[in-house]
């Protein structure tokens, strides 16, 4: 079954309503193109319900759009994806310089999860941050979507420094 849900987009928008699916439109076992239901939203907990819904059946989440409005073909605040972030903790090993705007800061953290996979981290920075980043040896929390199949962080973001984590729980080769 397709699930779909809706939401304001802007909380300066509450009185217009926005509806929302699990994908506009996806591919069916047969490689054929199906249509998916659209609802209205009737609130966060229904974003959260169908979401839940959604995930159980295997996809990936929802799409929140404004009725009414043409799809674009880019990023807007008309579309918004909604999908589940999980949270995990790794050490880190390294640093990578920046490039760009971060030339001279931050680029990313190279770290090591419990498991020994090794990934970085670019992304989730304040400016401060980039030019005060966490120290080698430290364990840091950050969020991501999913593992991939190598078992890699996809899309990780740092969220924090976790002093309250001990580094030994994590392989020391690094």
């Amino acid at each position: 079954a397709n699930h779909a849900s809706g939401a304001n987009v802007s909380p300066s928008s509450s009185s217009s309503s926005s509806s929302a699916s699990s994908s506009p439109a996806s591919s069916s076992a047969s490689g054929r193109v199906e249509v998916v239901e659209h609802n209205v939203c009737r609130g966060k907990e229904h974003v959260l319900e169908a979401l839940a819904e959604v995930e159980a059946e295997g996809g990936e989440g929802l799409m929140l759009a404004v009725p009414d409005k043409a799809h674009r073909g880019k990023r807007s605040n008309d579309l918004l994806k909604v999908k589940t972030m999980v949270t995990d903790d790794a050490i880190v090993v390294g640093h990578k310089a920046g490039k760009g705007k971060h030339t001279g800061k931050l680029g990313a953290l190279e770290c090591v999860l419990r498991s020994g996979v090794r990934f970085q981290i670019g992304t989730g920075f304040s400016d401060r941050e980039r030019d005060d980043p966490p120290k080698v040896g430290e364990v840091v929390e950050f969020r991501y979507f999913e593992l991939t199949k190598a078992q890699v962080p996809r899309f990780p973001a740092y969220v924090r420094v976790r002093a309250d984590i001990d580094a030994d729980e994590f392989p020391s080769s690094g």
